[in-house]
């Protein structure tokens, strides 16, 4: 039976959006370790248990008990990140840094505003990423000189991709340009979140 510290896993891996495999990875495991924690066969990771926490960017106490903030680090009221244009061969062309309010973005990440204009889906607006984001999660990508975003699944033996498109892309078929932190409109207010 499902320990209370596996349900906080389970909990801290859909909020990072996190795969099992990747936690395994992160923590120098193997995948049937974090297995057994997620089925509660392992009760307390306790040599692992600095590893998993760092992995994952929660507090100790919070894995073990439930108590107090999950997060290991605070929010961020405001940041600033480099706005890039994309060209036609996909490279990333400095505009400007735009201040950007109540965002969290990890110390790991390589986050940074993609500028989109006149698109179908996302209209005119601003969308963070991580440039280095994986695992499951919404992700902004370009075919045929379109950005779109699309849905990315990290299943236990492969990962499958759904695209918002009326073509059907092969994995060859798109570039990836970074995980989907957040969308704003390019006036500055939040559009979605993601």
């Amino acid at each position: 039976m499902p320990s209370n510290i596996s349900k906080r896993l389970c909990e801290a891996l859909a909020a990072r959006a996190m795969s099992q495999a990747e936690l395994a990875r992160r923590v120098g495991v193997g995948n049937g370790y974090v297995s057994k924690l997620i089925s509660g066969e392992i009760v307390q990771p306790k040599k692992n248990l600095s590893a998993i926490c760092k992995a994952l960017n929660i507090r100790e106490v919070w894995l073990l008990s439930g108590k107090g903030d999950a997060n290991l680090e605070p929010s961020i009221n405001g940041t600033n990140l480099p706005v890039f244009d994309i060209d036609e061969n996909n490279n990333l062309n400095y505009i400007y840094d735009m201040d950007i309010e109540n965002i969290r973005i990890s110390s790991e990440s390589d986050a940074c505003v993609i500028n989109v204009r006149g698109n179908n889906l996302l209209g005119n607006c601003h969308v963070v990423i991580d440039k280095r984001g994986v695992g499951t999660g919404f992700f902004l990508i370009k075919y045929n000189n379109i950005i779109t975003i699309s849905s990315r699944f990290d299943l236990l033996n492969k990962i499958t991709w759904i695209h918002n498109t009326i073509e059907i892309l092969g994995e060859n078929d798109f570039h990836v340009i970074g995980k989907v932190i957040n969308i704003y409109s390019l006036d500055g207010d939040r559009n979605d979140e993601i």
